[in-house]
């Protein structure tokens, strides 16, 4: 038996979501469209379909990190933040060394 709070933790998690894509489109249509501006509002998309899933599990969150952390280096080019452009391509880096090592072992722990 589920209890109601989960029903509702799900609704609020839901409406984050949605409220964080609202918001991020809102705010990159204003600004006057570049196409590169909705790689941040896409990588938010993607990370928190990941974690709000009901089977999430390490290596989805890790495959998640190294989509979207690249997806925010190609826009830290474009903005010509290149200190951004080199963490998130270490941290890219990161996750897919650590889904290679787990698969090799079989772990699915962070």
């Amino acid at each position: 038996m589920t209890s109601p709070f989960c029903r509702l933790n799900r609704f609020w998690q839901i409406f984050f979501v949605a409220a964080a894509l609202g918001l991020g489109a809102a705010v990159t249509f204003a600004g006057g469209f570049q196409w590169y501006g909705l790689l941040p509002v896409l990588a938010t998309a993607l990370y928190s379909a990941v974690v709000v899933h009901p089977r999430c599990n390490a290596r989805w969150i890790k495959a998640s990190t190294a989509v979207c952390t690249m997806m925010w280096a190609v826009y830290s080019l474009f903005i010509r933040n290149y200190v951004y452009v080199l963490t998130n391509v270490i941290t890219s880096a990161s996750a897919v060394l650590f889904l290679l090592r787990s698969r090799k072992q079989g772990e699915t722990t962070v």
